[in-house]
């Protein structure tokens, strides 16, 4: 049932006709905002009935939602969250996006809608995400990429039959069993896994700070080969940890 929420039209909304959204941000976002609803199929305004409040392991039945906008600094990307009116408002979807920067007004306007059209799409599926964690029953990714480029074959064969296999253990794996592969200097593996409890939302650096003391030091558990150091730092691109040995 989780694979089907993540995989719905629109996150936990079943059926996009018969869920309701009420649009909240300042007016020039609001009007935009109104123009994606459109074209998720979402319909805007108040829910026909008082929305009734779900149990936190059930995960199907919420109909009315709410779509939160507002800019994210002077950069240009735009804050998305999306709230289940059935649900506490501490459990919500989120992503930024950021409207392609275009030299006329109307074709900003129509990169504006583009842009949210795809954070409520993006929201909605992280309140969907939100909710199986919620329920004990999430589930994360994570882009494990170790450079290998410059090692002797000694260091290859230990990062590859012992370092990464330490690391990846480290997570309660889900999921198929998955083996690392080259790309450009890098042995990389994605890990599917179960969030711990009090795992934070974005917790790219959270990984790299907890991997980097399992790795470094006098009680590391996974060891670098012999004479490097194991540097982690977040990948926010790929979603993932790059790992240089020094």
């Amino acid at each position: 049932m989780i694979a089907a929420l993540l995989l719905a039209a629109l996150g936990p909304c079943a059926s996009p006709e018969g869920c309701t959204a009420k649009l909240r941000g300042p007016p020039e976002l609001v009007a935009a905002a109104r123009v994606a609803l459109g074209r998720v199929k979402l319909v805007e305004g108040e829910p026909k009935a008082p929305p009734q409040k779900l149990d936190t392991k059930v995960l199907r039945g919420d109909v009315a939602f709410s779509i939160e906008l507002e800019p994210a600094g002077d950069g240009g990307e735009l804050i998305v969250r999306a709230l289940s009116l059935h649900r506490p408002p501490s459990v919500y979807g989120l992503t930024r996006v950021k409207p392609q920067a275009l030299p006329k007004p109307k074709d900003r306007a129509r990169a504006l809608e583009i842009a949210l059209k795809r954070g409520i799409e993006q929201a909605m599926e992280d309140l969907s995400a939100q909710l199986a964690e919620a329920a004990g029953q999430g589930k994360r990714t994570l882009k494990l990429s170790v450079r290998v480029n410059g090692l002797g074959s000694d260091a290859r064969k230990h990062v590859t039959e012992q370092f990464i296999p330490c690391i990846k253990g480290q997570f309660d794996q889900l999921g198929a069993v998955t083996e690392p592969h080259e790309v450009a200097g890098y042995l990389e593996d994605v890990v599917e896994y179960a969030p711990v409890k009090d795992e934070p939302r974005d917790a790219l650096q959270w990984q790299a700070n907890r991997l980097r003391e399992l790795s470094n030091g006098a009680k590391a558990k996974c060891l670098p080969p012999a004479r490097y150091l194991a540097k982690f730092r977040p990948d926010t691109v790929n979603r993932g940890i790059i790992v240089e040995l020094e």
